[in-house]
This record gives C-alpha cells, structure tokens and sequence, in this order.
C-alpha cells in the first residue's frame, strides 16, 4: 500500500474508527493485525486461528472469541468459513464501514457580495492581488510594511467594505487621501505630476470597473 494511504489509514483508524464504534485495546489490535495481513498487503480476505492470534498479539485466548464477533457485529469483518486451518475472514476498510467516518459535507459557496473585504483579514490578500502588488491610486510597489486597505468612497459617506469599495494603498495615499473620493484623488495625483496621463485614464477606468463590479477579487 502506498505510504500515503496507509497514513491516511491510520489517521481514520485512530481517530475516527476507534471512538466511533467504541473499540476497545483488544479489538483495535485484532483489527490493526488482519488489517496487516490481508488489505494492506492486496487482499480482502486472510485466514487466522485463535492460537495465531494470541501468540501474536501476546494475549490470552479468551478475550479473542469474542472480541472477533464484536468486531464482526460492528462491521469491521465478515467470517467467511471456517475449517481445520482457522477461520477465513474478510476485512473492511474505514471508508467501507458503515458510520466509521464522517460524511463529507460539501463546502458551502462563498458568496462574495457580501464579504467584508476591508475588516475580514483571510480576504484581504485577494484585494493586493486584485491589484497586482501595487498601490491603486500611485501604482509603487506595496510590502506588508508600506500597505493596507483604502475605502474608495470614504465610510462616513454611508459606503460599504464590500469589494467594489476596497482597494488595496499605501500609507502615504491611504493618509493622505482623507475623505476624498477615488476620482478626486487620482485627479489630485495627476495634477501634482504624480500619474501621467496615460495612467491617470487608466487607473480611472479600473476605478469604474471596481466600483460597477466588473472586477471581482479572486477568492
């Protein structure tokens, strides 16, 4: 078995399978040995003998008998037949017992309208790579250190955290941009010199793309 699977196994064996059908140390050590000799070796059946087992698992004979159908009666193993050499058996796998592991539950969809993009810091790197690494409105390259979140419309003017309303900035424009709109302010910089005209147009273009929705981060 692919080293992978047989962590993954272990992992569904120790803290799903044990606490949910309540094995007790006798039938964990009974199940983990067939599970040796049969599945993780490509085959669904093995024949064992109480005698084997005891010897192996360094226990005594009378726990084995009935440990064996509780196991059966739980749905770990099935006996098959049993004749001079031992009794033949099948073995089930985690994902083939019936209540041994959780049902998957399909992720919920996220529904982007209605994030909060400016106060929810697990969305945050989707506005810097919205605006590829660099500050909206003067375009220099952001760091953690020189960054953080603007509101394009400032939030005393009843504007909202949604992505159509967050852009990522840096300390210098996010101090300096105050209560001004994102137009009045990529206006102000492209009067100071500070955007040429073929950014200015550009970064008021995306400014309308972002605020009519068009340009959605990717989440």
């Amino acid at each position: 078995m692919d080293q992978d699977l047989g962590t993954q196994l272990i992992k569904q064996v120790e803290d799903y399978l044990t606490p949910r059908l309540k094995l007790d140390a006798h039938e964990k050590s009974i199940y983990y040995y067939v599970l040796r000799h049969s599945r993780l070796i490509g085959k669904d059946e093995t024949v064992i003998s109480i005698p084997q087992l005891s010897g192996a698992l360094n226990c005594s004979k009378s726990p084995i008998k009935s440990r064996l159908r509780s196991l059966a009666e739980k749905g770990l193993i099935n006996t098959i037949d049993t004749g001079w050499a031992g009794t033949k058996i099948s073995v089930f796998l985690p994902s083939e017992i019936i209540g041994a592991l959780p049902e998957d539950v399909p992720d919920k969809p996220i529904d982007i309208e209605v994030i909060d993009f400016y106060s929810d810091t697990r969305f945050r790197k989707a506005i810097f790579d919205r605006e590829d690494g660099r500050c909206f409105y003067c375009l220099r390259d952001l760091t953690t250190e020189n960054s953080g979140l603007d509101h394009i419309e400032a939030q005393a003017n009843g504007e909202d955290n949604s992505y159509r309303n967050v852009v990522a900035a840096c300390h210098s424009c996010n101090s300096s941009k105050c209560s001004a709109s994102g137009e009045d302010f990529l206006r102000n910089l492209y009067r100071r010199a500070l955007l040429s005209q073929d950014e200015f147009e550009e970064r008021m273009n995306k400014l309308q793309l972002i605020k009519s929705g068009e340009l959605k981060p990717d989440i």
